[in-house]
């Protein structure tokens, strides 16, 4: 070995030492797919520096509220990268379109389409380079994202894992944005066929959302195929902790997304169920 070798390796000792690991990311991109009605959506694709074996490809779709930047989301990705994985992250057309009024289309017809097109090009993608393959696609969805990433999860046989982020559960709210006597539970009606199920799928819920209670979560998955996991965690549906008197711990807050993210990732990476 060489000097230079010998000091080269002992600058990259000095930084493992000094920040744990290395950047994560080999290649980061920005890019603008044209939907089938004509709109353009930008999607960010992230490549790991080191790819696990499989090479697997993680599509994220994001909540209503335009948030693939959040704390959450920039969480996820940091840890999927390291894990191996090549992100794609956007945010719905209409973010970009009505940025002022992000309101989804009827039946999330638009977000579903939006969601098929970014599909799409992981594919195009992993079929063209080394990075990825196109039969290691997993997804995971949010909120909103969760009934889109769920319904691509039933229309493509293919895809491999599915994990469901705060999903929608529970109404503990009319109309009006009233307390309701009695919560209605939803699951079965927005995450339809689990009974029958076959490929995994792993629901993963805060122990103080409103919008997935936690005998609602019970109440969707009991009968569920055996793949079917669930996981609760701390939090609300943005995973954060609050005081009593409504303020938001901000330690606590990330400790908390970087549990319930370290959990989704050794999930999709084992197959073993938390349920």
């Amino acid at each position: 070995m060489t000097l230079l070798s010998l000091a080269k390796s002992a600058w990259m000792m000095v930084l493992v030492l000094s920040f744990g690991f290395l950047d994560p990311v080999e290649a980061s991109t920005s890019h603008l797919l044209k939907t089938p009605r004509g709109i353009l959506l930008r999607v960010e694709l992230e490549i790991p520096a080191k790819p696990a074996r499989d090479y697997p490809i993680l599509i994220v779709a994001p909540g209503q509220s335009c948030n693939s930047k959040s704390q959450l989301f920039e969480i996820l990705s940091r840890d999927a990268l390291i894990a191996g994985f090549t992100v794609l992250r956007f945010d719905w057309a209409y973010c970009a379109v009505h940025p002022q009024n992000p309101v989804p289309s009827a039946f999330l017809a638009n977000e579903i389409e939006d969601m098929e097109t970014v599909l799409k090009f992981a594919k195009e993608f992993a079929m063209s380079n080394g990075f990825a393959r196109p039969n290691q696609i997993k997804l995971v969805g949010k909120s909103q994202g969760s009934f889109v990433a769920y319904k691509l999860f039933q229309r493509h046989p293919d895809l491999r894992a599915l994990a469901l982020l705060t999903p929608v559960c529970t109404y503990t709210r009319d109309g009006q944005n009233r307390p309701m006597q009695v919560p209605v539970s939803v699951g079965a009606q927005n995450y339809p066929g689990l009974k029958t199920q076959n490929r995994p799928v792993l629901f993963i819920s805060g122990s103080s959302d409103e919008f997935c209670l936690s005998s609602s979560l019970s109440e969707l998955v009991d009968g569920a195929g055996p793949l079917v996991s669930t996981l609760l965690v701390n939090g609300d549906h943005s995973l954060r902790i609050v005081a009593p008197d409504g303020a938001v711990d901000s330690a606590a807050t990330t400790a908390n997304i970087e549990h319930a993210v370290r959990s989704l990732l050794n999930w999709l990476e084992s197959g073993v169920s938390t349920r």
